[in-house]
């Protein structure tokens, strides 16, 4: 079990992020001080594998471009790192953005070190491509 920790925003407003196991996955939610919901994170460890999968990561509009997700990646990476693992896989899909949104957020995992593979889905709206980042 993650223990529960804390980011800070841009401003220097902390952020309470706390983990819970349900099963087979675990997800990681964010609040503010005021419990206020802020974003969640879902991934699971990969069976007999050294590597750990990102399912869904969503911060909520208005708490976007504020270091937020900067934080929670950067912590996640030195606890990944802590328990032996190796690397993250995923995906970059942003269905509810526009073009221009979307390519912020692929530039935004690629500045955290992933390397996006870029492909195209038709039925999948926003699909941008998977993800890979050796830890």
């Amino acid at each position: 079990m993650l223990e529960p920790f804390t980011v800070e925003n841009k401003d220097g407003e902390k952020f309470l992020v706390t983990c819970k196991h349900d099963f087979r996955y675990w997800e990681l939610t964010i609040h503010t001080q005021t419990n206020e919901h802020v974003g969640f994170l879902l991934f699971a460890p990969i069976d007999n594998t050294d590597s750990v999968k990102i399912f869904d990561f969503q911060i909520v509009p208005k708490f976007w471009r504020n270091n937020i997700g900067t934080q929670i990646f950067y912590k996640l990476f030195s606890l990944f790192e802590e328990r032996g693992l190796k690397s993250i896989v995923g995906i970059c899909k942003s269905s509810n953005r526009s073009l221009s949104e979307t390519e912020n957020l692929a530039k935004w995992y690629e500045k955290l070190g992933f390397v996006l593979t870029r492909e195209r889905k038709k039925n999948v709206p926003g699909y941008m491509g998977k993800l890979y980042k050796k830890l």
